[in-house]
């Protein structure tokens, strides 16, 4: 390759290539684009380094392939919005297509957002129904409990120990929405991330989990199968209150679980 592009508004020769001319080329990049745009250019110089190391059709595991397309393909990320320059490959034995930079990629494949930014996302979604949460509790128990806490507590204790098989005697449900990247033609680009916190009078937090693809119909319904196991026994309250912020969803789908609300 006598010419490596960066996409920075400029080709640097490797035949007449100076350190300078990479910083300046370098400074223009961030300049113009920052760091979403550097990112880029490492996606690119990554790609071209997996194609030259030699690839083998997914499909049919042939390593005869050459280069079919190119597309864009614009991620969500915490630094900015990327644009993506990916380049397809079509297997010259079987005819399928494939992009090669997919497989180190951790996103699903119609995905718009980065795990990171999904993560951060969902992080401050739940801290505004942590900030909820606080007051209900704050109104209810009649003493202050930040919502920062609530948050340290929840996040302090790992999925593998939160256990909804648990009496409590306040149950917290909270529901906050976001807008999200539509997975089909017709599907809906409002999410919503579901919190539910166990809390006792002695000042100890039960997470009993967060929730971004259920509804609360399927979240009580999982509570309840979890404290009762026996269509024999008769279903006792895991709470004495349930505190929401009125929605009607909530109400009718977890009030059954506490004795009062």
């Amino acid at each position: 390759m006598d010419k490596l592009s960066l996409h920075i508004g400029s080709e640097i020769s490797l035949k007449d290539f100076s350190f300078s001319q990479l910083i300046i080329a370098v400074k223009n990049l961030f300049d113009t684009e920052g760091i979403p745009g550097f990112l880029k250019v490492l996606v690119i110089l990554i790609e071209q380094m997996l194609i030259r190391s030699g690839l083998e059709c997914p499909f049919c595991q042939s390593s005869k392939l050459h280069k079919h397309s190119e597309k864009d393909r614009r991620i969500k990320t915490s630094i900015g919005e990327v644009i993506l320059k990916l380049s397809r490959l079509s297997c010259y034995k079987c005819g399928k297509t494939f992009v090669p930079f997919n497989q180190l990629l951790d996103l699903d494949r119609y995905s718009r957002k980065s795990r990171e930014f999904e993560k951060l996302s969902l992080e401050t979604v739940t801290n505004q129904s942590f900030r909820r949460s606080a007051r209900s509790l704050n109104d209810t128990l009649g003493f202050s409990t930040s919502h920062t806490t609530l948050h340290r507590w929840f996040n302090r204790t790992d999925s593998v120990n939160m256990s909804v098989n648990k009496k409590v005697d306040f149950l917290v449900a909270d529901g906050t929405g976001f807008k999200r990247a539509k997975r089909a033609e017709f599907d809906s680009n409002k999410g919503s991330i579901k919190v539910m916190i166990g809390y006792n009078k002695n000042g100890e937090v039960i997470p009993f989990g967060a929730w971004t693809r259920a509804s609360w119909k399927d979240i009580g319904r999982y509570i309840k199968n979890e404290n009762h196991p026996s269509d024999k026994i008769k279903f006792k309250p895991i709470a004495r209150t349930l505190i929401t912020d009125g929605e009607e969803e909530i109400v009718r789908q977890v009030s059954n679980y506490r004795q009062s609300r």
